[in-house]
């Protein structure tokens, strides 16, 4: 009888996430598995046979002759493994069916290998085959099989500072029995959006495809560079001829602690300064260039710093600039280590980096009230670090002014000194107080005494006022010491004049108490002779009290008889006397009568003693 055999192949197609096996591939599979299948009867009649493998999917090899379980010799005891058999038995379909012992012939031809449930053995799936082999599906035969295995089984770059690179290896090794093609390894779909700048690149040991021999390696080194500020994440996916795992993915990961935190900061200070935010800021940030001459130009600086106490990633996303008047400001960001350096937004900054925003004004038109607002979108969700959250947008309110003619203070005397002023006496000056600017000035109301309640004040007492360009006032300053000895204050004038905001004027005085002293206060020419000169009388006069006596002059006084003259007086007056009785000064008082009788006169001496300002003898 002629037997008509067929060669029957079973081909595995597993359903992939993408296209990665090639034509090729699979062309190759096919014909690796066709060595391994055995020859059926195509007609269904008794089949001879040597070992399991060549009876088919139903059948077992008893006796040289292909059964089907449960007939015959076979037994009837239904099963899940052979561990649920005699000892000479196997578990084969779910029947227990006698073992094919020594004469047992594996399915490469080859000799029993002597391994639990190795080459050849019944199988109904590869996990009782043993490490290295796979039951085929079709002939429930245990076989030499490829097995990938995947070291690390996740690569894990964790926090990877901006503009960096970390590198991540890979080893795929075949712990199988058979040859395993590693055909290829490609990214997953999306994990790497941006093709022209890829976050993820990727090196292996040996070209691909590559065939590893039982016990054989190779690496994949995967590189991770920080594009952005956000965490990357993604997969490698390895295809190979792993027939029950012909895809193999490598999670991909970065990750970061903490949360990114904006902050403007004085950057020549050690460390950092910051000025944004305080204790009560809110979500916005003034900027104040000020007054820049038509045609002229002027840059201010502010820099921004990621000051995460983490390792997180600053983003600054967005820049939408408001224009608000008529000239524009320019905003442009710079290298801090390198201010030629200009940088494009969006800017990431890793924990402690700073970036410098310049704001340029460079005006046409004139004004006195530029304003713009500039709105910063970042990756921080609490702008002001008050611990809402809810704001990622710092809004920098942008001022200055642009040819503008400010008003300007100036004084018409730097000091007022007032020198010695007896005490429960007052001295006067005034200063004046102009506006010499083109616009106009206000002199504010904190203007005054530096110190008041003391000995000296001002009229007006408030100082605040308005002047018009070119105008003027008097500020009228006075001294009026209570007790003897120095004295000081200062008078301010505080202003909106930006160049000179505030003006100080030095104010001193002395407190005095001088008192003169005449002797004799009283003189009698008595018993004197008509036409007979008297004897002359020398009058002394001195200060007996504290600090300085004038003496301004020393006469007759008006109905003072003429045969009396006064002479010798100091040559020239007003003089001087200090708080010292050896400091004096003298005069002479004549006498001649002209007539019999009782004469008359008196002498007044005209001095700076408030209390006796004209002392008579």
């Amino acid at each position: 009888m002629t037997r008509s055999k067929t060669r029957r192949i079973a081909v595995l197609l597993t359903v992939l996430p993408m296209a990665v096996f090639s034509a090729w591939a699979l062309s190759q599979c096919a014909e690796d598995l066709s060595s391994i299948l055995p020859e059926v009867d195509a007609g269904g009649e008794v089949q001879a046979c040597t070992n399991n493998a060549q009876c088919g999917k139903d059948k077992v090899c008893i006796n040289k002759v292909c059964v089907a379980p449960g007939e015959g010799d076979a037994g009837e005891k239904t099963c899940q493994s052979r561990l649920e058999c005699g000892p000479d038995q196997d578990c084969v379909g779910g029947w227990c069916v006698p073992a094919e012992g020594d004469a047992q012939v594996t399915g490469d031809g080859g000799e029993d290998t002597g391994l639990p449930n190795g080459d050849g053995s019944v199988c109904t799936n590869s996990a009782s085959c043993g490490s290295g082999y796979r039951c085929n599906p079709e002939t429930h035969a245990c076989e030499s099989a490829a097995v990938i295995n995947v070291d690390p089984a996740e690569l894990d770059f964790g926090a990877v500072p901006f503009g960096n690179e970390v590198t991540r290896t890979a080893s795929v090794s075949n712990t199988g029995t058979a040859d395993l093609k590693v055909l290829s390894a490609d990214f997953d779909q999306g994990t790497n959006p941006d093709p022209q700048n890829p976050v993820f690149r990727k090196t292996t040991s040996t070209a691909l495809p590559v065939t590893l021999k039982p016990g054989e390696q190779m690496t994949i080194d995967v590189i991770c560079r920080q594009n952005d500020a956000r965490p990357d994440n993604g997969g490698l996916l390895v295809t190979s001829t792993d027939l029950d795992r012909p895809l193999t993915r490598i999670p991909l990961l970065s990750r970061y602690k903490g949360v990114p935190d904006v902050a403007i900061v004085d950057r020549n200070a050690s460390p950092p300064a910051v000025l944004y935010p305080k204790s009560g800021s809110t979500d916005e940030y003034g900027v104040n260039v000020g007054n820049v001459a038509i045609g002229g130009s002027r840059e201010t600086t502010v820099t921004l710093m990621n000051a995460t106490t983490g390792d997180a990633i600053l983003a600054i996303d967005q820049l939408d600039i408001h224009k608000k008047t008529d000239n524009e400001f320019t905003i442009t960001f710079r290298d801090t280590a390198d201010v030629s350096n200009e940088r494009e937004v969006p800017i990431y900054l890793s924990p402690g980096d700073m970036v410098d925003m310049v704001v340029g004004y460079a005006p046409l038109v004139k004004t006195a009230d530029e304003r713009t607002d500039l709105d910063l979108r970042t990756n921080d969700d609490d702008i002001n670090n008050d611990g809402t959250g809810g704001s990622s947008v710092l809004f920098v309110k942008l001022t200055a002014k642009a040819g503008w003619e400010p008003g300007g203070i100036s004084v018409s005397k730097g000091q007022i000194q007032f020198g010695e002023v007896q005490i429960n006496t007052t001295a006067s000056d005034a200063v004046g107080v102009c506006n010499s600017g083109g616009s106009n000035l206000s002199i504010l109301p904190t203007s005054g005494l530096q110190t008041p309640q003391t000995a000296f004040s001002t009229a007006p007492q408030s100082l605040a006022k308005t002047l018009a360009p070119l105008e003027c006032f008097d500020v009228t300053v006075s001294f009026s010491p209570t007790k003897l000895g120095d004295a000081a204050n200062v008078l301010v004038l505080n202003s909106d004049d930006p160049g000179t905001p505030s003006v100080s004027i030095p104010l001193s005085g002395t407190g005095t108490d001088p008192t003169i002293s005449l002797f004799p206060k009283d003189i009698s020419f008595s018993n004197a002779f008509v036409g007979v000169p008297a004897n002359p009388v020398n009058v002394v006069i001195t200060n007996t009290g504290s600090g300085i006596l004038t003496v301004t002059s020393i006469e007759l006084t008006a109905g003072s008889s003429s045969d009396f003259k006064v002479t010798n007086k100091p040559p020239q007056l007003p003089a001087t006397l200090h708080e010292n009785q050896a400091d004096s000064i003298s005069f002479t008082v004549e006498f001649t009568a002209t007539v019999n009788g009782v004469i008359s006169g008196a002498v007044q001496v005209e001095n700076s003693d408030a209390d006796n300002p004209r002392a008579i003898v």
